[in-house]
């Protein structure tokens, strides 16, 4: 059974996305992930002095928090099932991770 997330709260799917990196990814700082997220959050709330708040009804800070859970569990899943190429390799550069 998966965990229980609040989609609501940025910190919460932050707080979840980084226990799945460090499960890939053990030996690597996932220090960006809270940037990312406060970042995100300030974008929707309006709060990034570059940026209008983002108002869309569907499209909005939830559903964007929980369309990042769900990919962060597909790629963790992908991991556990051990499909190659793995990530962080060679075939995949772009994913691999600075080491802490």
């Amino acid at each position: 059974m998966l965990a229980s997330i609040d989609t609501r709260s940025a910190p919460a799917v932050a707080a979840a996305v980084k226990a799945h990196f460090a499960e890939i990814f053990p030996t690597t700082a996932p220090d960006l992930i809270d940037t990312l997220f406060c970042d995100v959050d300030a974008f929707f709330g309006g709060r990034h002095p570059d940026y209008q708040a983002v108002d869309l009804r569907y499209h909005d800070l939830e559903h964007t928090l929980q369309a990042t859970l769900c990919f962060a569990r597909l790629i963790v899943g992908r991991h556990r099932a051990g499909a190659t190429p793995a990530l962080g390799t060679a075939k995949h550069p772009s994913l691999s991770a600075r080491q802490r």
